[in-house]
């Protein structure tokens, strides 16, 4: 594989990180997977001519390149182009028939389009065929923009359920908070997050311990507990040398 390099350098200083992608792909112009991380860069940055380049690159490298396909569907969405959008989404049903991600991708683009109802109903198709699948967490969310908690907690609750590998439970469970939170049951939404802060500290994750300490500073002022809200965005602070 490549190196890691453009990972290892600032985010504020893109032209670095373009140009050292661009050295990888000459040194291993093979590499599809090079292509399509410059590709990523791109769409990140609502660069799309570019990025569907470079991805149209990686899939000529790999025609069954399902992450590639995907990201596809997606910018093409995104841009206004349903017609190559729908076309990549056939490719990607093709690749893997039967698999329930085409599925969610079409009810992601639903939800990025604000087509909240759409959304919802491909959830539930893709869950149905697949419950292992994260469209109950993503049907959670299209409920939470509805503004019925009472459904987003159902699904997330149907997601948690479900026995996933351990780095998913502290995710689920951070975005279950917020939920909480919402539903003003503070108490079970501070528990949710020290139980993800819990595990992100086990695993040395600073970045994530820092989100939880972050999002504790902001619950206990929301709550006008000034004390441990200062405490919290402290140690936030802290961990990030802010």
């Amino acid at each position: 594989h490549y190196p890691l390099k453009p990972y290892l350098i600032s985010a504020k200083d893109d032209k670095k990180k373009i140009q050292l992608f661009n050295q990888i792909i000459k040194q291993y112009p093979k590499e599809k997977y090079a292509h399509f991380r410059l590709a990523e860069h791109y769409a990140f940055h609502e660069d799309f001519e570019p990025a569907i380049k470079e991805y149209l690159k990686a899939l000529s490298l790999d025609p069954n390149f399902v992450l590639v396909t995907n990201s596809l569907c997606y910018l093409y969405a995104e841009s206004g182009n349903h017609q190559e959008a729908e076309k990549y989404l056939k490719r990607l049903a093709a690749i893997n028939p039967g698999d329930v991600l085409p599925m969610i991708t079409v009810a992601n683009i639903h939800f990025v389009e604000g087509r909240l109802e759409d959304a919802i109903k491909k959830y539930n198709e893709a869950s149905e065929i697949d419950p292992t699948a994260m469209s109950e967490m993503y049907g959670s969310l299209a409920f939470t923009l509805k503004e019925d908690f009472d459904q987003a907690l159902v699904h997330i609750n149907k997601y948690n359920a479900i026995e996933y590998p351990p780095y998913r439970d502290p995710g689920s469970r951070g975005w279950r908070c917020h939920l909480y939170f919402l539903m003003g049951q503070y108490k079970l939404a501070l528990s949710d997050v020290k139980f993800s802060l819990s595990k992100f500290k086990e695993w040395n994750n600073l970045y994530f311990t820092a989100l939880c300490k972050t999002v504790l500073g902001w619950m206990y002022c929301e709550m006008e507990k000034y004390e441990k809200s200062r405490y919290y965005f402290t140690k936030y602070r802290q961990i990030l040398g802010g």
